[in-house]
């Protein structure tokens, strides 16, 4: 099949491995003149393939079948490629070096100074090509059929006005050519096509929906067609652009909440909105930019939502649709432990959760896929934080249950399955700490056996967890942070003995520690400052900066601790809310505080400069509830939260 466009004529390759556009001078040819074939080869889709030989023949004779009836045709060829005869009117062309290759940009044959004999007709031109693919030569042909007109026919023009509408415009086609006997003249488009017009028309289209392509086709006998082509653009609405206005303050986009859309569109009249299906806006603007923003209020429920814009053109009707999924924080994943610590791996797809169980999350799916019990009951986990970690390699997970029969728990992360390790000389244990770098060693505090003290073990995973050092005596609380080495731990000393009996509630001061690993040496640090927290007992919090640098520690405040000396390098004044989780940002600008405020009852979470200045709320929960240490994802985008409520959960937040 041969496909006339304007100036070029395509033939159907659907059989050949290169594709071949030609184009005749004048065009369409004339009989009884001079024209020329100029013929570009090349390659659609890549890669470029190697070519060994193309032949092109014309039908000579006087017949009006034939081109010419003079074999006397001149011919150019592309550098490195020679030509030979393979008769009359059979040009055979072929690389000097046997193949050459043919990609998209292609190559050009021309042949020239052809005498197009007299008589009005349609000619084939065939195309032989001989290629390699995959190492296999192989042979292929196509044809195309050119029109020889008579001398005198002339095309003047085809023209559409206006060139674009919008949808159910109308526009005018007109036309002009040779007119008289031989030649007939039909326009189509779309499905239609009208037959018999005369040679210079016009033709008015009414209630154009689409952009159309208009084809003019004169024919001067049998196989004798021209044809052109002009195009009428439907000016349908398009959106484009639909997104949320971020707010550099308020990264989230919370329950309840306001938060701004904006959007551009071309050749809209209006726009509706709808969320998951359900309208939320019509006859809105067609444009709305950012700093106009278009305000809307998240669901009421944290989730997934399917923000929907339809731009609508001059017609109405359906135009066309982009969807925008909005994140409506906080998600909470369900889960049956009583959370009260979080731990995230390297690359962030999975979060530990510890309670009276170990909760493991997929963070990709945000789906629950562990369970398991660290023999800790429901009634210990309240009134005590377990403390996990995990080894440099990832293959192991450390807990530090608060239960009273010196286990540790080592869990692994492949096959889930739990052993208990006995430390000697240990009754229980409040937390453990690990550094990140390989060969680290385990520091566990906890209780010695009939002693009413706290303990510092240091166990060699590598040695079937043999004790390396202990330090006995101490008045070390519950909560450790490992600088990255492992070398050194940061420790927090306990409260007065007399304060369980202080009535009602006091605040007081607790001392902080280095205990250096290599020396099993123990010394004080911060002298003068000191982390408050109210008694009964909730344990305080310790955090490094992602750099291993500086150490913070919060409770009624926070503090930050320089890791190399020990000097205070920021403190906060008594807070207004009662530090229950701390982690920094990745980038290490930011310092995240899972927290409950004073006088609620409610889980809050705030962030903070690194300075420990400017204390910002994101997030209060609209229920009673208690947080957990929060974990945030190693691109600093996602932050988990857990929260001990009448249906535990973890609540997650996306940064935008």
């Amino acid at each position: 099949m041969t496909t006339k466009l304007n100036n070029i004529v395509l033939a159907d390759t659907a059989s050949t491995q290169l594709s071949y556009a030609v184009t005749t001078n004048p065009n369409p040819l004339q009989i009884s003149s001079t024209g020329s074939i100029t013929v570009s080869v090349y390659r659609a889709n890549p890669p470029a393939i190697q070519c060994n030989q193309l032949q092109f023949s014309v039908a000579i004779g006087t017949s009006d079948i034939a081109l010419t009836n003079s074999a006397n045709i001149s011919t150019t060829c592309p550098t490195g490629w020679n030509l030979s005869s393979g008769g009359p009117g059979i040009f055979i062309f072929q690389p000097s070096g046997g193949s050459a290759s043919i990609g998209p940009d292609g190559l050009t044959f021309e042949f020239s100074n052809i005498a197009v004999n007299d008589q009005v007709g349609g000619t084939p031109f065939k195309i032989e090509e001989t290629v390699t693919l995959n190492n296999q030569s192989q042979s292929n042909s196509t044809s195309f059929i050119l029109s020889k007109f008579p001398q005198t026919f002339q095309f003047r023009y085809l023209q559409v006005q206006p060139t674009s509408v919008a949808p159910g415009g109308n526009v005018t086609v007109s036309w002009s050519g040779s007119g008289g006997s031989n030649y007939d003249y039909s326009l189509s488009y779309n499905s239609t096509t009208i037959p018999n017009l005369p040679n210079v028309g016009k033709r008015v289209v009414n209630d154009l929906l689409e952009t159309t392509v208009f084809t003019l086709t004169i024919s001067a006998g049998e196989n004798t067609l021209f044809q052109q082509q002009v195009t009428a653009i439907v000016l349908q609405p398009v959106i484009e652009e639909f997104d949320v206005v971020v707010n550099p303050d308020g990264t989230l986009i919370l329950a309840s909440s306001p938060f701004q859309l904006y959007w551009q569109t071309q050749n809209a009249e209006y726009c509706t909105l709808t969320v998951n299906g359900i309208p939320t806006g019509s006859n809105l603007p067609a444009n709305v930019d950012t700093t106009q923003g278009y305000t809307v209020t998240a669901p009421a429920a944290g989730g997934i939502y399917s923000y929907t814009l339809t731009a609508v053109g001059s017609q109405g009707g359906s135009g066309p649709v982009k969807n925008l999924i909005i994140n409506v924080y906080p998600i909470a994943i369900n889960i049956t432990s009583l959370p009260k610590q979080t731990l995230i791996n390297a690359d962030g797809s999975r979060l530990y959760v510890i309670g009276d169980k170990l909760t493991v999350i997929d963070t990709t799916t945000r789906t629950v896929i562990q369970t398991i019990d660290v023999g800790m009951s429901q009634d210990e986990a309240t009134v005590s934080t377990s403390s996990i970690v995990l080894s440099p390699d990832e293959s192991h997970l450390y807990v530090a249950p608060c239960t009273t029969d010196g286990l540790l728990k080592v869990v692994d992360t492949l096959t889930w399955q739990v052993q208990s390790v006995s430390v000697s000389g240990a009754s229980g244990f409040m937390a453990v700490a690990m550094g990140s770098s390989s060969g680290s060693h385990l520091v566990v505090s906890g209780f010695p056996l009939n002693s009413e003290k706290s303990a510092l073990w240091v166990l060699d995973p590598l040695n079937n967890y043999s004790v390396v050092h202990q330090l006995e005596n101490l008045t070390i609380m519950g909560v450790m942070s490992a600088k990255l080495q492992g070398d050194q731990v940061f420790c927090i000393g306990a409260p007065p003995s007399n304060s369980a009996d202080s009535d009602p509630p006091m605040e007081f001061p607790l001392s902080c520690y280095f205990y250096t690993v290599d020396t099993n040496a123990l010394s004080q640090v911060a002298q003068g400052q000191s982390v408050n927290i109210p008694f009964p007992l909730i344990p305080p919090y310790i955090t490094s900066s992602p750099d291993g640098s500086c150490y913070y520690t919060g409770g009624m405040n926070i503090l930050g601790v320089e890791a190399s000396a020990g000097n205070v390098l920021a403190q906060t004044p008594t807070l207004d809310f009662l530090v229950c989780g701390l982690t920094p940002s990745p980038d290490g600008t930011r310092l995240y505080v899972s927290a409950v405020s004073n006088g609620s009852k409610a889980a809050s979470l705030y962030y903070l400069d690194t300075a420990l200045k400017n204390s910002l709320s994101v997030y209060t929960c609209p229920f009673d509830s208690t947080p957990g240490g929060i974990a945030i994802s190693p691109d600093g985008k996602t932050l988990y939260m857990p929260i001990a409520a009448q249906a535990p959960q973890v609540l997650v937040f996306q940064f935008l």
